[in-house]
């Protein structure tokens, strides 16, 4: 049997193997985040099954780039095996934030509004761009993008989860 945690988060890629001993070469979807460390279980989708892998060391050498060695990979072939494939982490590894802070992905799935209380759809990911994050919603029959500014977000209630938006009319004005 395949057990697996059911909260598994995308938190990277990997990008290529680097050298022969294994090492891999990771792109990090979000660069501010330190949930990948040393200790951390990582989890690869391979074949329809998820599998779990161990961080043994990692160092950085760009923002979003990393070098990551895993216990289970000790050998360039055992890399390209995983080589291009997402990886996921537990949202239990996540670390404690503070009382009003929260993590971008748990906007996922909440509902949206606008100042009306007019339902607009569903928050289905948060995206990084360098200038700032932004939100993909999915509205009618569309997906509209709009920016994790203060100019459009009026409301953020976790606990009930949904989004209030202000100024949404300004992306059918373009």
């Amino acid at each position: 049997m395949n057990s697996f945690p059911d909260d598994l988060i995308p938190l990277g890629k990997i990008i290529k193997p680097h050298g022969v001993k294994g090492e891999l070469k990771v792109f990090l979807y979000n660069d501010r985040s330190s949930t990948l460390k040393e200790g951390l279980y990582i989890w690869f989708k391979l074949d329809e099954k998820f599998v779990k892998y161990s961080v043994i060391n990692l160092r950085g050498v760009t923002k979003k780039s990393q070098i990551l060695k895993i216990k289970e990979v000790d050998t360039f072939d055992r890399a390209m095996i995983i080589s291009k494939k997402e990886f996921f982490v537990s949202r239990n590894d996540f670390e404690e934030l503070d009382e009003n802070s929260f993590y971008l992905n748990d906007l996922i799935g909440c509902d949206v509004f606008d100042e009306k209380n007019q339902s607009l759809g569903k928050i289905l990911d948060v995206l990084n761009f360098p200038a700032n994050d932004v939100l993909l919603i999915s509205y009618e029959d569309k997906e509209i993008m709009v920016p994790f500014v203060e100019d459009f977000i009026l409301l953020f209630d976790l606990d009930n989860r949904l989004v209030k938006l202000k100024n949404f009319k300004f992306f059918f004005e373009l």
